[in-house]
């Protein structure tokens, strides 16, 4: 015997009668059984705190006018956001703190892009998303910055700088666009991003003094 279908009140699509959302879009099905309280309060935890919808071109601005402390950051807030969509209990600032650890960094990097993934899939959605590569970036960047401090040449170090800059900025919109389409399409927020925060503010202040000296240097 077949499997009863849900049809998706978003696009249509008919899903498994298991489905709690739609295999096409994200939408959540099944919407017509009685919401236990649990549920409600998540929906209403959602509505009431918006998470962060960030895009390519800001990851990319942010990281370099902040020289890659953008990272950690981000780290934060995405830890922050995902609080009421696990189970298991963690502290924002003690797993952004954990980064600056090294070795360590690379275990908790690896649990906090596997929960993006994690979510993302339960929800329905499909993400390239590989936990085992992002680490590999992530420890790779560790190593050049490694390398960087026994640099003497400025261009040298300028040039494994944007080098570090860029695999940091990758590594964040890889993991951020997965967390974008889960917000979107897994839990219906609204696409439109957060405007500039203080935290963004103030890391675009310390990193624009940082390369007016470098480059004050340079010439």
């Amino acid at each position: 015997m077949e499997d009863s279908e849900n049809s998706c009140s978003n696009c249509g699509e008919s899903n498994p009668d298991n489905s709690n959302y739609c295999s096409n879009c994200g939408h959540r099905v099944g919407t017509s059984e009685i919401s236990g309280p649990d549920q409600d309060d998540k929906t209403n935890v959602i509505v009431n705190y918006q998470p962060s919808i960030i895009g390519s071109s800001r990851i990319l601005f942010l990281t370099f006018a902040s020289w890659g402390l953008y990272f950690y950051y981000w780290v934060y807030i995405t830890w922050k956001d995902l609080e009421n969509e696990i189970s298991d209990s963690h502290t924002p600032l003690l797993q952004t703190i954990s980064m600056f650890i090294p070795i360590y960094q690379l275990f908790r990097f690896n649990r906090h892009v596997s929960i993006i993934r994690s979510v993302a899939i339960d929800a329905g959605l499909q993400t390239d998303l590989k936990p085992i590569v992002a680490v590999l970036l992530v420890a790779l960047n560790g190593i050049i910055g490694y390398i960087s401090l026994g640099i003497q040449s400025l261009i040298i170090f300028g040039g494994l700088l944007l080098l570090s800059l860029v695999l940091t900025a990758t590594v964040i919109n890889w993991a951020q666009e997965t967390l974008n389409r889960y917000w979107v399409l897994g839990r219906s927020v609204a696409s439109v991003e957060k405007r500039m925060q203080t935290g963004e503010w103030i890391l675009c202040g310390l990193g624009t003094f940082v390369w007016i000296n470098l480059i004050a240097a340079l010439i």
